[in-house]
């Protein structure tokens, strides 16, 4: 009886014949050592004989190599992180004493990044530490935001809403309005050095990476690796969703302190880890983006009652070390999927709540001398960005986007609250804010105390 059913009985002693003519000839060739075993993170495809060095084990760390080589690129991820981070870089220096003017073509650069283009990254990375590249298309030079941007339609139109606020912004600066904040504020009172970047993340990052990749991985081959790389269609999709994450590959070995740091007087950034000690920050591996940090300032926010950080990283981690197995994974792959599907969102609604509550603490201060309108525009702004960008995950435990709309956005007001303390439209707003709140708490199951905490 065959102790492989599952081959045809014909097959397998064809299979065997072969075998034992291969074992044959290879007796006068050399042998090269190594892992034979594909399914192992660590095989080796030029091995030729095993030897007993396949690991089967899942990393910590977001680390899959082949033949001693990283197999993981998500060189594109990495450039729209780093394009939004100096946009808001950028836009936050235009409000600063000796700010100098900027021009739309400058503005627009970051979104459509043109390829003969020499834009310099700003992003910092610390004191006495390089940085792995210092052009964006040092790093890759296709990767634009405006090739990825999603339309929410009768919501937010990438295309029309940033031409607009970059020429506001072009304007205001060639006016007494820069260095201020009045450079980035509009007449209705958004600041839009909260508000811009986030609603391009949400309708670039966040949607791409879950609705463009993740939704469909499951639909991507993995059986052959793309033509001269080292990974597959869906170890690429799956690890570009990784990189629009932002996480370090060492994301488990930063503590929820380090993740939540500001950069200091000195110029040391936190999140950032040089784990190879060349003295060289790594964009791609080596630095934590927003979305990463945000996870860690919840985490350790809600003193212990949430692990975002651990269950998104395990998640990724898990469902990539699945696909380099293979076949019979792909129930392990999926789960792994719907958890980053739920993280993330719990992520995002967090950090909404966050900014909701700010929000809600500057407003109480209404006509009192504590009262500080510059601070409760910025909260109101990442408020709605980040309402905004509620609508843009492809299944949310909110529901659809014009669901969002009608149940969020559109009770927020489409511009901080004008008003005064006291009067019906104030206190009508205030219990506006905490239904809201109530609302975004129910459908991700946070609790009171969180809410309230965050």
């Amino acid at each position: 009886m065959s102790h492989f059913p599952f081959f045809p009985s014909t097959l397998l002693r064809t299979s065997i014949l072969h075998f034992s003519l291969i074992l044959l000839l290879s007796s006068c060739v050399e042998e090269i050592p190594g892992c034979t075993d594909p399914s192992s993170p660590s095989y080796n495809p030029a091995a030729t004989m095993d030897d007993g060095s396949c690991d089967f084990s899942i990393p910590t760390t977001y680390t899959f190599q082949r033949a001693e080589l990283s197999a993981v690129s998500h060189t594109e991820a990495t450039v729209r992180q780093l394009l939004i981070s100096d946009l808001g870089l950028r836009i936050k220096a235009l409000g600063e004493n000796g700010a100098s003017a900027i021009s739309i073509a400058e503005l627009m650069d970051y979104y459509t990044l043109p390829v003969e283009d020499s834009l310099m990254i700003q992003t910092p990375v610390g004191t006495g530490l390089g940085k792995s590249d210092s052009a964006f298309t040092g790093i890759d030079a296709d990767a634009r935001l405006s090739e990825i941007a999603a339309e929410l339609p009768g919501i937010f139109s990438p295309e029309t809403q940033l031409a607009e606020w970059f020429e506001y912004i072009a304007i205001q600066s060639q006016s007494a309005a820069l260095g201020t904040p009045d450079v980035y504020t509009t007449a209705e009172g958004q600041d839009l050095s909260q508000l811009l970047p986030i609603a391009v993340m949400g309708a670039t990052l966040y949607n791409y990476a879950l609705d463009s990749l993740l939704v469909w991985v499951d639909t991507l081959d993995n059986t052959d690796f793309l033509s001269g790389k080292r990974y597959s269609a869906m170890e690429h999709a799956w690890d570009q969703a990784f990189g629009y994450f932002g996480a370090a590959a060492d994301y488990g070995g930063f503590s929820l302190e380090a993740l939540s740091g500001e950069i200091d007087g000195q110029g040391n950034v936190p999140y950032v880890a040089d784990s190879d000690g060349d003295a060289v920050i790594d964009f791609e591996t080596e630095y934590n983006y927003l979305f990463a940090r945000l996870a860690g300032k919840r985490d350790l926010s809600a003193n212990g009652a949430t692990d975002f950080t651990a269950r998104l990283f395990d998640a990724f981690v898990l469902g990539r070390a699945a696909m380099v197995i293979g076949p019979g994974e792909e129930a392990t792959i999926m789960a792994a999927r719907d958890e980053i599907f739920l993280q993330w969102e719990n992520i995002v609604s967090a950090t909404f709540v966050h900014h909701l509550n700010a929000t809600l603490a500057h407003l109480k201060l209404l006509d009192t001398p504590s009262y500080d309108v510059t601070l409760f525009r910025k909260e109101w702004s990442a408020m709605y960005g980040y309402g905004l960008m509620l609508a843009y995950h492809p299944q949310s435990r909110l529901g659809l986007p014009a669901t969002i709309q009608q149940d969020i956005l559109q009770p927020l007001g489409s511009a901080p609250f004008i008003g005064f303390a006291g009067s019906p439209e104030y206190t009508a707003y205030l219990q506006t804010l905490e239904d809201v709140r109530a609302l975004v708490g129910d459908a991700m199951g946070f609790s009171t105390a969180l809410l309230e905490g965050w």
